[in-house]
């Protein structure tokens, strides 16, 4: 009978030590996790297969309209500059360390304008239509006052407005100069620090 437990008792421990060692591999899919932004990095949303996932960058948002129209107050008051001139807009350029909401500054800087008695302004399907003449993209925002000037020519406008943000996010500053196409000369330019979003 000792004889039958002792083999039996060696029967189970062989038969519990034979099992398969755990399949080593990659580790099952989990679900997607949030990661709190209060975190001391708070620069991550979510874990994947291959890590974590950075958050799309801030962008700071700014009131437009009410950092541009003192700007174009002050340079409709420039001295010889007949009322209804044909002015083409250049749309605002980001010097900033930052994100800007650009498209949406070209578009407030054009609705002051518009209001504005002192200039006839190009439209932006004039605007599209030289581009295309010219061969130049419609989506290059004429980066370059000289590739401005050029534009405005064709237009045959006789001034065109520059605009940039420049200097940190945090403290952007509000760049505008108005250019005689005539002879690339500006003939006006002032500055003023923006205005944020309420």
């Amino acid at each position: 009978m000792k004889k039958y437990l002792l083999s039996t008792s060696i029967v189970f421990l062989l038969a519990s030590c034979a099992q398969p060692p755990a399949k080593i591999g990659r580790p099952l899919k989990s679900e997607p996790s949030t990661i709190s932004t209060d975190s001391p990095e708070g620069i991550f949303s979510e874990s994947s297969e291959i890590g974590i996932v950075p958050l799309a960058p801030k962008i700071t948002l700014f009131n437009w309209s009410a950092s541009m129209n003192p700007l174009i107050e002050n340079m409709s008051q420039t001295k010889d500059l007949p009322n209804g001139s044909a002015l083409l807009v250049d749309s605002v350029k980001n010097n900033t360390n930052g994100l800007l909401q650009i498209e949406k500054a070209t578009e407030s800087l054009q609705d002051i304008l518009s209001s504005n008695n002192t200039f006839f302004l190009i439209s932006a399907n004039q605007l599209a239509k030289a581009k295309t003449a010219l061969g130049i993209s419609k989506h290059d925002n004429l980066g370059s006052r000289s590739k401005a000037i050029a534009l405005a020519r064709y237009l045959k406008a006789e001034y065109v407005l520059y605009t940039d943000v420049s200097d940190d996010i945090q403290s952007p500053v509000i760049n505008m100069e108005l250019m005689l196409v005539k002879t690339g000369e500006i003939i006006w330019s002032d500055n003023t620090e923006m205005t944020l979003s309420p």
